[in-house]
């Protein structure tokens, strides 16, 4: 861990904005590359901004670059970080415990924020299975939680990696969560025609016929002639909150032709 490890370059433009965890929004995050922290470390300087600012930047040039591109860093200058390792959490049990950091958690994530004998920082990430919140409302929770500053590029949720499909398909069959936010979820990520399992039973009820929508899934489902829309895709976005229809559903997609409900 001395002079001779590699060492990742610090943020460089357009720049990283520092939000604060009390009034930053998820409108704010989608502006551009953004870290979010507690109110009284905007001011000052912060242990935690260089991997938060580093993993931001690095999504920002990815999406960038597209699918294809030049992934080969340029040689960096050396700084207090080490690119010799990594760390990825989990969040829940982990690092948080019933809404609250355990202490614990906390006093590590200080040490790879350089409070330790080498002065060295190690990067590090979070990922979860849990679905039906974006990346930006992840980081928000999570900052405030553990008064820390994060960045949305720091967080690997259960459907991140399906933002790449998002190209390849257009009508596709978003299931779990609740409501209608793992639809809001798939529309961020590019998908361009969302459906759900409380659409499929809005348009026809006899799909699950021991599941009844509640008002609010009611509002919150688009009915149409589904006999007539092509679903090219399934995914499981987050834990359904009934398994039992929404298998039925899937079950009766996959025995269908190209998709097509009833066929």
């Amino acid at each position: 861990m001395g002079s001779k490890s590699p060492l990742l370059s610090p943020p460089t433009k357009p720049g990283v904005r520092r939000l604060s965890s009390v009034s930053a929004t998820f409108e704010d995050l989608a502006l551009g590359p953004a870290t979010v922290a507690p109110p009284d470390h905007i001011t000052k300087p912060s242990d935690a901004h260089e991997t938060a600012a580093a993993m931001e930047m690095a999504k920002f040039r990815l999406n960038q670059l597209g699918p294809v591109g030049d992934l080969t860093p340029p040689s960096p200058p050396e700084t207090t970080f080490t690119d010799q390792y990594a760390f990825a959490f989990d969040i829940d049990g982990v690092l948080i415990r019933g809404g609250k950091p355990i202490p614990q958690a906390v006093e590590a994530m200080k040490v790879l924020n350089g409070q330790n004998e080498y002065g060295v920082k190690v990067p590090y990430i979070f990922v979860t299975n849990g679905g039906g919140k974006t990346e930006q409302e992840r980081c928000l929770d999570l900052s405030r939680q553990l008064e820390m500053e994060i960045s949305p590029g720091q967080f690997i949720c259960g459907h991140t990696p399906m933002r790449e499909m998002s190209e390849k398909y257009k009508t596709v069959l978003v299931v779990g969560g609740e409501g209608d936010k793992c639809r809001k979820v798939a529309e961020g990520y590019g998908f361009k025609d969302v459906v759900t399992p409380g659409d499929i039973i809005k348009d026809n009820k006899d799909t699950t016929p021991f599941r009844k929508l509640t008002e609010d899934e009611t509002n919150h489902s688009h009915a149409r002639n589904f006999g007539e829309t092509e679903i090219e895709a399934i995914f499981v976005f987050a834990d359904s909150r009934d398994w039992a229809g929404d298998q039925q559903i899937i079950l009766d997609l996959l025995m269908s032709k190209h998709g097509r409900l009833g066929t």
